[in-house]
C-alpha cells in the first residue's frame, strides 16, 4: 500500500519537473524564433523614438 503511494508521489514529482522544464524549453524556443524568423522580427523592429 505505502509503496504504491511512494511510487505515485515520485512519479508526480518527476512529472512536475519534466513539465516545468518542457515549459522552459518552449519559452526558449519562442524567443529563438523571434530572432530567427524575419516574420516575427516585426515585433522587435518597432520605430524607436
Amino acid at each position: 500500500m505505502w509503496s504504491k503511494i511512494a511510487i505515485v508521489g515520485a512519479l508526480t514529482m518527476m512529472g512536475g519537473v519534466l513539465y516545468s522544464s518542457v515549459v522552459d524549453n518552449f519559452a526558449y524556443v519562442d524567443r529563438s524564433l523571434d530572432v530567427a524568423m524575419p516574420r516575427a522580427r516585426r515585433h522587435v523592429e518597432q520605430p524607436s523614438e
